[in-house]
């Protein structure tokens, strides 16, 4: 709801309600002059209480208020209520109060005023942009370690953008952002959340700092698509991530590409490829969009294009793990093997605790080059695991060790049904020369789809499918071909 101040302008209103006061033209909550996190749709659904104080409000209601046209279940209003308790310290739920199995109640008073009180008013110094992620981080650490609160310190070649109005991030938040940054890019175990928790924090000093709701629809997108964690509260996370990053800066090119990848998800391609064309004319040569491009190019068979795109990518973030893991796969998938590892010793040298991920690709391309004896040390230096057995099977079967390739095998054969373990056997006959029961797998795979597996697992699946090299012998086979177009997958 909007009031006119005295000139006769628009001014959004300002909900005040015991110790806090919601101000709608920054989106935030406030208790005293201290910014409160809120997730985005718990904001709304807050606003909403807010709108309609001391009334039943129905979960029906809230859900047509704050969700509009989306399907979502009630479980989705249950945690924006939870998350409004923990922000409004409300424990005992006294003041949002629950009417079983019809909706809450908002039990305060409030009012209504046309801005926030001047004391409790928030001010903004503006900061340059930056680009090199390690600089920055040294820099703005430098200015911690010192004690001074003031932005990061500048490039040397940038200059401020005079076209950007948006107001500067308070230093703490670019602070707790750079360091988020970092920890995304190097992608260490732990580091996904951690760089999660790193953006929120700068969001709690700063809500309208548009670069850290980017960050975290990025690691919701991560999340999605490489672990195996509730998918419809992720997408909700990603979503209203994606919405305050696109209304604080729809001018940023990796705004627009956060918008692309989560329209892509939801399957409302028009407005992905909308995003996606207006991040390509905002910067199109930024490292994340060249990755996001090159991981297009690959997903289509075009992998020359592919490495092309993520090593320019490398070239303007050369430390970044992440983009020289995906390079190293690029150009493996190529039959560029040396090249390959060469990338993924580099990662290795950047975060050494990723290290052990790269003993079973090394170990596959030693097979691939015909050193069965180095592949062979490889596997067994893994943990036991289906691909462990696979990498066994064919090492042993390549060294004439019958009796123990035999026996990894019918170890792999006898793993929990799915298509991953098809796949490998399938890898495996190919690998032995028997073809024919190798398409009889891979037709299994087709008939089967790959509807009942996470999202990270199809992304596994269909890569292997495309650029197995064991399956290369297979590639002319009319089962094969049509693997790859299938409805299913």
């Amino acid at each position: 709801m909007e009031t006119r101040n005295s000139k006769g302008g628009e001014r959004p209103t300002v909900y005040r309600f015991g110790e806090f006061v919601l101000d709608v033209g920054r989106s935030a909550l406030l208790n005293g002059n201290r910014l409160v996190p809120l997730r985005p749709k718990s904001y709304e659904v807050l606003k909403a209480l807010l709108e309609r104080p001391a009334r039943l409000v129905s979960k029906r209601e809230l859900l047509d208020i704050v969700w509009r046209n989306q399907v979502v279940s009630e479980d989705s209003l249950v945690h924006c209520i939870t998350d409004i308790r923990r922000a409004l310290n409300d424990q005992d739920r006294r003041l949002v109060r629950t009417v079983a199995r019809r909706g809450y109640v908002l039990e305060a008073g409030v009012t209504r005023m046309d801005e926030v009180p001047a004391a409790l008013a928030l001010t903004h110094r503006r900061s340059p942009p930056h680009r090199d992620l390690w600089f920055r981080l040294a820099a703005a650490l430098a200015v911690l370690a010192v004690g001074l609160m003031v932005p990061a310190v500048n490039d040397a070649i940038d200059e401020p953008d005079a076209a950007d109005t948006r107001p500067a991030a308070a230093p703490s938040a670019r602070l707790d952002y750079e360091f988020a940054e970092f920890l995304y890019q190097r992608r260490d175990p732990g580091d996904l959340a951690r760089a999660g928790d790193r953006y929120r924090s700068a969001l709690s000093a700063d809500p309208a700092m548009a670069e850290a709701w980017a960050g975290v629809a990025a690691t919701a997108y991560v999340r999605i698509n490489e672990l195996d964690e509730p998918r419809e509260l992720l997408l909700q996370e990603m979503g209203d991530a994606v919405e305050q990053a696109l209304a604080f800066g729809p001018d940023l090119a990796m705004n627009q590409l956060r918008a692309c990848q989560y329209f892509r998800i939801i399957r409302e391609l028009e407005r992905a490829a909308g995003h996606c064309r207006r991040a390509r004319e905002l910067d199109s040569q930024s490292p994340r969009m060249l990755a996001y491009l090159a991981g297009l190019a690959a997903d289509n068979g075009r992998i020359d294009e592919a490495i092309e795109l993520q090593t320019a990518a490398v070239a303007l973030d050369p430390v970044s793990a992440v983009q020289r893991n995906n390079l190293g796969f690029f150009l493996e998938a190529a039959g560029r093997f040396e090249d390959a590892r060469e990338q993924w010793a580099s990662v290795a040298d950047l975060t050494p605790l990723r290290a052990a991920e790269y003993l079973a690709p090394n170990a596959y391309i030693e097979l691939l080059l015909g050193d069965a004896g180095q592949a062979l040390e490889g596997f067994l230096a893994l943990p036991d695991s289906a691909e462990r057995d696979q990498g066994l099977a064919m090492s042993y079967y390549a060294l004439a060790r019958d009796r123990e390739a035999e026996s990894a095998f019918n170890r792999l054969a006898t793993r929990e049904y799915g298509i991953d373990r098809m796949l490998r056997l399938a890898e495996v006959f190919a690998w032995r020369g028997e073809l024919g029961l190798a398409a009889r797998l891979l037709g299994e795979i087709r008939e089967q789809g790959l509807g009942e597996l996470s999202p990270r697992e199809q992304s596994d699946i269909r890569w292997r499918l495309r650029y197995s090299h064991f399956l290369d012998p297979l590639r002319d086979d009319s089962v094969f071909a049509g693997l790859l177009s299938g409805r299913r997958f």
